[in-house]
């Protein structure tokens, strides 16, 4: 028995090519990092010891010891914000080194 109207089976249909597009991975940025970041950044806007300073090094060093721990991102912010924090500090110090210094040359020349 022959059946009309239908044809031989066919091999199906190439599939279409998509182009892969590859998948970047970006690591989570430590929000202590940017906390430290933007304290630092602030300390010469808002003065050198009122708040950025000290917030600056404690979310610095936050920061710094969490991307150690849990490998996200942000670890040049972090060190930044621990550079603007620290600067004051050294600068403080070298300048009543300085007066320290001058104070007793002048003591002891006399």
């Amino acid at each position: 028995m022959v059946i009309t109207g239908l044809s031989e089976p066919t091999a199906p249909a190439p599939a279409r090519a998509v182009p892969v597009i590859p998948t970047v991975y970006y690591p989570r940025v430590n929000s202590w990092a940017v906390v430290a970041l933007v304290a630092g950044l602030t300390v010469p806007l808002l003065g050198w010891f009122i708040l950025p300073v000290p917030i600056a090094i404690v979310a610095g060093h936050i920061a710094l010891s969490q991307i150690r721990r849990t490998h996200q991102g942000g670890r040049g912010m972090a060190i930044t914000g621990l550079l603007f924090g620290y600067a004051p500090l050294a600068l403080v110090a070298l300048l009543l080194g300085g007066t320290l210094l001058v104070n007793i040359v002048f003591f002891f020349r006399t």
